[in-house]
């Protein structure tokens, strides 16, 4: 019996220091692996906001290039038919958005849905306006149709997407 006490006179202190022990070095760890994820999420932040507003850029810039005014001021479409402008108009706005289909990446999926929707309502309201005319006809007879009707339709899926993008830009900071 003495012999035990005097083992655990011995261990005992031991085995408690080496739980004490094992619990500071736990703590320790932990802290120094929430610094690490700490770090890393600072890095990745530090890196990834420039990228997303480049990307929030750009596509506010799609926006815009694809309305109407835009896209009729930058196209040359004297001597062209109802039938080459509404083509014409069609490759500029595909050519535009394959410019910025990546751009997805960084945006929410309803801001996204947005820019879809901004893209397909301008599709729409030139083949809608080109349908009421002879595709023989003069583009410029297209071109104030499609002009006029934009104007007229009061709050655009361009606008709708614009300001969602710059709600989202706001909630980044």
């Amino acid at each position: 019996m003495e012999d035990l006490c005097e083992i655990l006179k011995y261990t005992l202190p031991s085995v408690v220091m080496l739980i004490g022990v094992w619990i500071v070095m736990r703590g320790i760890f932990r802290q120094e692996k929430d610094r690490g994820n700490l770090e890393l999420v600072k890095h990745n932040s530090d890196t990834l906001l420039p990228v997303r507003l480049r990307a929030y850029e750009r596509i506010a810039l799609f926006l815009h290039r694809t309305t109407p005014e835009s896209l009729l001021s930058r196209l040359d479409f004297s001597g062209m038919t109802v039938l080459q402008l509404q083509q014409m108009i069609h490759r500029a706005v595909r050519d535009e958005y394959d410019h910025n289909v990546s751009q997805q990446i960084y945006v929410s999926p309803e801001a996204w849905a947005l820019v879809l929707n901004a893209r397909e309502s301008i599709i729409s309201l030139v083949n809608g306006c080109a349908s009421g005319f002879d595709p023989s006809a003069p583009a410029m007879n297209l071109a104030q149709s499609v002009l006029r009707t934009y104007a007229e339709s009061g709050e655009t899926p361009t606008d709708v997407a614009v300001d969602y993008i710059k709600e989202e830009v706001r909630r980044m900071f």
